[in-house]
């Protein structure tokens, strides 16, 4: 197959506050023009959709734009623009097609500030794939001007029966191998939109940079994210086929039998990217305002109470399992088929209490509509700080959480593990990658190859346990 030649160039220019305006195709011969759409379709905080017309030869598998947002007291955050999804899957570009880039993943959406806050917007990125799996653009440069990101337009040139050409690695010093001299996949096993989406998403996107490559992020959704997962296992262990996953992976065929994968043999640990704590939520009609009143009400009648339970297995239905192993309460379960019924439920007060990330339930507790009981951290967090960890309310060293973290293939070659270990190391290190997960309720954690397999050999053994005493069936 012919490769493609395809270019993308945009100018993103000063946009009055409440107005979005200055943004204008700057190339667009053989390629991908892409266009500001209607003033009307607006996503985040006023950054315009982008109409995108496919004039190369070459489907479009993925399409993506970053929009950085600097804020006028110094902070940034991120929009990505990207083409849709269905179903969990791209919707291909095909050529002569014409899409629309919408909002995929809004950092900015939970900072509540106005228009007139954004001081600048920037071009960040650009991410673009073809159906085939192969890269169909280099990333674009920018030179800023005032409030102007004029981009150069970088192209990947092919002839029939060539293969693309990938841009120059521009990170950290090569170990002796080449690796990684392409791009790389990065498969997040969930839809798209999700606290794994997201932290995945900027993983990816930090660790690029430290490798000098383009990483692509690609949602493989469904069975519990084990087709996802699978992929990965069957990919070919040469590093360029990365898995991000949340800490229901490595319980493997405990939580579902038909898992065709041993979670610890079938793959090689890279690194641990960050933790997020969990968070007790109480119905606003159980009694009491604190963990010891709302204890005292349910200690009275625990038959009249009952505990949500996101999905078997995932990080809050172990939390809840020890919670109610540590206090001896006999509180009924009832399992949902994710977060958003769990949360239904308990706003109707159908069930009583839910506990899971922070990252999901922080804005029912910090809007009013639930009571936060705890949360599972060591310290209070800054996005809620009037709820007390389970040190303050008597459950001491009672910090468990969801954790995410980066695999690959089993066979990969232990420079190519450490290359990518050392990469994660950094990106641990990076302030931008901080303030970036912080935001989202999540601790940024460095844990090696090494570390990170031991660790994860201690939450296996120990949740396997718990979910056999409390006489789990998965589905």
């Amino acid at each position: 197959m012919r490769a493609a030649f395809v270019a993308l160039g945009l100018v993103f220019g000063s946009m009055a506050a409440g107005a979005a305006t200055g943004i204008t195709a700057a190339w667009a011969a053989n390629g991908i023009d892409v266009k500001r759409g209607g003033d009307a379709n607006v996503y985040g905080n006023c950054v315009p959709s982008l109409i995108v017309e496919n004039k190369s030869g070459e489907t479009i598998g993925y399409l993506q734009v970053d929009v950085v947002l600097a804020l006028n007291d110094g902070r940034e955050r991120t929009v990505e623009l990207a083409s849709s999804y269905r179903e969990g899957a791209p919707f291909p570009i095909a050529p002569g097609q014409t899409a629309t880039l919408k909002q995929h993943l809004d950092l900015s959406r939970a900072l509540g500030v106005p228009c007139g806050e954004v001081k600048e917007r920037k071009v960040s990125r650009t991410i673009c794939e073809t159906a085939r799996g192969t890269a169909c653009a280099s990333s674009v440069s920018a030179k800023p001007s005032g409030f102007l990101m004029n981009f150069r337009r970088r192209t990947l040139l092919g002839a029939a029966g060539a293969s693309l050409v990938a841009a120059p690695a521009i990170g950290p010093a090569r170990a002796q191998s080449d690796f990684p001299n392409k791009t790389l996949k990065m498969i997040v096993p969930y839809p798209p939109g999700g606290g794994t989406d997201g932290l995945g998403r900027i993983t990816a996107q930090f660790l690029g940079e430290k490798l000098g490559q383009q990483i692509v992020v690609q949602n493989v959704g469904g069975a519990s994210g084990t087709i996802g997962s699978d992929t990965v296992r069957r990919a070919e262990p040469d590093g360029y086929t990365l898995l991000f996953n949340a800490s229901l992976f490595v319980l493997g065929k405990t939580v579902v039998p038909s898992c065709p994968y041993d979670p610890q043999t079938d793959f090689r640990a890279i690194a641990q990217a960050g933790e997020a704590p969990l968070v007790l939520l109480a119905n606003n009609n159980v009694p009491g305002n604190d963990y010891a009143s709302i204890m005292a009400a349910v200690t009275k009648d625990p038959k009249k109470f009952f505990f949500a339970l996101s999905s078997g297995g995932a990080a809050g239905h172990i939390a809840t399992l020890a919670f109610l192993k540590r206090t001896g309460l006999p509180i009924d379960t009832i399992m949902y088929k994710g977060t958003a019924p769990a949360n239904t439920d308990l706003m109707s007060g159908a069930v009583q209490f839910f506990m899971d990330p922070w990252t999901a339930l922080l804005p029912l507790a910090t809007s009013g509509r639930a009571k936060g009981v705890f949360v599972t951290s060591r310290q209070r967090t800054p996005l809620a700080p009037n709820i007390p960890t389970t040190d303050e309310v008597g459950l001491k060293d009672f910090h468990l959480s969801s954790w995410y973290g980066v695999w690959a293939p089993k066979d990969t070659p232990d420079a190519i593990v450490n290359k990518l270990a050392a990469a994660m190391a950094e990106v641990s290190k990076d302030k931008g990658f901080n303030e970036k997960t912080t935001s989202l309720g999540i601790v940024p954690t460095a844990r090696g190859p090494k570390e990170f397999a031991a660790f994860i050999k201690e939450e296996v053994d120990t949740n396997t346990a718990l979910l056999k005493d409390a006489g789990f069936k998965p589905e």
